[in-house]
């Protein structure tokens, strides 16, 4: 779908997915236009979306879930225009698990609610991982499943762009928007040295399907548009 710089953009952050760095590709495109939608910002979805709608050419960036699928529709009902980077789904739950162990036992800081810290906390990562549901299906439509999620990919995001291919996805997402290229820092990065065992992973990709049909997808989507420019 094309951009229409008239109404406003949604970008979705999904967990562990460059959300953190591409916020500030996001500022410099969008300058005083940009809005953050975060549960610690206490953000009033109603007052963002008219102040949006009041400004041409803004974006409301943010994480639009809690818990499940809570999305960026039960939020912005009205939105049309979204766009997104996705990761491997498999390395989206791995390095949030790493994320939270180190922020809590390196630096002291709780990123999750209570009564999600004990089980991340003294969890065996396999185990973890090979019961989980993916991070990326939490952030997609209500109403995607595996019979549809490439045409509502087509038809409500404007690009959903790969964390593996960055450059790339970077180059596409800018002149789709008509904007420059920007490097993307990096940064919020958690090392790791845990490989998930074959089992583990063979259980969660059959336990994720959905979240694979939409990353490969993508994935598809943007080695497409790339070899055409």
């Amino acid at each position: 779908m094309d951009y229409d710089p008239r109404l406003p953009l949604l970008s979705i952050h999904v967990t562990k997915c460059a959300g953190s760095s591409f916020r500030d590709v996001l500022q410099a495109w969008f300058g005083d236009r940009l809005q953050f939608h975060y549960a610690h910002l206490s953000t009033d979805p109603r007052e963002a979306w008219a102040r949006a709608i009041g400004a041409p050419g803004s974006c409301i960036h943010g994480h639009f879930h809690e818990t499940g699928r809570l999305t960026v529709h039960r939020h912005y009902p009205e939105a049309t225009q979204l766009i997104t980077f996705l990761r491997d789904p498999l390395e989206v739950n791995l390095s949030f698990i790493h994320y939270v162990r180190d922020r809590f036992h390196n630096r002291g800081v709780q990123v999750v609610p209570d009564d999600q810290l004990d089980h991340l906390l003294g969890a065996d990562v396999d185990e973890w991982i090979a019961e989980g549901d993916s991070m990326v299906t939490h952030s997609m439509p209500a109403h995607m499943d595996e019979s549809n999620c490439r045409q509502l990919l087509e038809e409500m995001f404007i690009h959903v762009g790969v964390v593996e291919e960055m450059d790339a996805s970077m180059r596409i997402l800018a002149r789709k928007l008509g904007k420059p290229v920007v490097e993307m820092p990096v940064v919020n990065t958690t090392p790791r040295v845990h490989r998930v065992a074959p089992w583990a992973e063979e259980r969660f990709r059959a336990r994720n399907r959905l979240a694979y049909l939409v990353y490969d997808h993508a994935l598809s989507l943007n080695r497409s548009v790339s070899g055409a420019i």
